[in-house]
């Protein structure tokens, strides 16, 4: 499993790159320079904003998207959140903070930064037709930016392919968890209890994929999330009371 998210970060960075390098790359450094200020000086009122006070339309995104990946998250955090424990054990907060916050919070602004610009950039400065593929097929976004840069058979290409491996990790990292759970917090789970688990995530992927019914697979993720929005408030209590435990054996 290692190796493979290793190598989805080798071909994702790969892309960054490339697309840095073949695309506008003042425009899109600049972008990135921007993004990052606009992250560290916003990132807390905008951890507030629910666009109580504009139209319908604004409202309305935000509740199909940015709510939508809020409660993905939350419905995530209790598998991720064991899988990060597990494989963390014997690291500092310090380690901690920087590999999973710090670090995914600094690729992420290169990878909006990079993608995002260069898409702005082919509308803005190229008239490109890219709002047309967002109102038509959102998914197909990606893809059709990439005809316009070389080689757009192999970014396709590598696109699906860091695409197929982070999906593979996360399923493979969530039937891990589960098989702990399942043997009573075992840390090391049988391969035939986390081969059940990815067989029965593999089928629930496929039926929600069939139905074609994106809202009612929101409506799922939402119900499913609802329980561990309690439960993520808890393990708050429980890690301040583990810190405070541990700091006063230390004094």
């Amino acid at each position: 499993m290692a190796k493979l998210s290793n190598t989805a970060m080798a071909v994702a960075g790969g892309l960054l790159i490339f697309i840095l390098l073949a695309g506008p790359t003042h425009y899109l450094m600049g972008g990135i320079t921007t993004a990052i200020g606009e992250y560290f000086g916003s990132v807390l009122t905008h951890g507030f904003r629910t666009f109580t006070f504009m139209d319908e339309k604004v409202g309305n995104w935000f509740a199909s998207w940015t709510l939508t990946y809020m409660v993905w998250w939350i419905a995530w955090a209790p598998f991720v959140g064991v899988f990060i424990a597990r494989i963390s054990k014997g690291r500092t907060i310090r380690e901690f903070i920087v590999g999973v916050i710090l670090g995914p919070t600094l690729f992420s602004m290169l990878w909006f930064g990079i993608f995002g610009g260069a898409g702005f950039h082919a509308v803005l400065q190229e008239g490109s037709q890219i709002m047309e593929v967002v109102r038509n097929n959102v998914s197909a976004v990606t893809f059709f930016m990439l005809e316009s840069y070389p080689l757009p058979w192999l970014t396709t290409s590598l696109v699906i392919l860091a695409a197929f491996l982070f999906i593979v990790t996360s399923v493979v990292s969530a039937a891990f968890v589960l098989g702990m759970f399942s043997m009573e917090g075992d840390l090391n789970p049988s391969a035939k209890i986390k081969l059940v688990w990815g067989v029965i995530l593999a089928a629930l992927g496929y039926v929600m994929i069939l139905s074609g019914n994106m809202s009612a697979i929101k409506s799922i993720i939402a119900l499913g999330s609802l329980p561990f929005v309690f439960v993520m408030l808890i393990l708050v209590v429980c890690l301040l009371k583990t810190l405070k435990t541990e700091f006063e054996a230390r004094t």
